[in-house]
């Protein structure tokens, strides 16, 4: 079994578990939190595994990044299409 430690400074728990989700199709893993690390035990022992946990926390830590900057955004949109959902059932 093959042990990898994040820190959880680095990586939030979406970023980690968005990143796991797929690598289910790779092997199997257990996440634990220890302090301030995330623990990732891997079944196999593969550095391709590590470079595609790699890839994936990147794509993750790019998603978060946007979704944080659009935060605002979204919300308005949300809140403009519900707030014209409200009015046409008032009508």
């Amino acid at each position: 079994m093959e042990v990898i430690r994040y820190s959880n400074q680095d990586y939030s728990e979406w970023v980690i578990r968005n990143a796991l989700y797929w690598m289910g199709a790779h092997t199997e893993w257990k996440l634990e939190k220890e302090g301030r690390e995330w623990v990732i035990h891997f079944v196999k022992r593969d550095e391709s595994l590590h470079c595609e946990f790699d890839r994936l926390l990147n794509d993750y830590v790019l998603r978060e990044k946007l979704m944080k900057s659009t935060q605002a955004a979204r919300d308005e949109i949300a809140h403009a299409v519900l707030k014209g959902i409200a009015d046409r059932l008032s009508a």
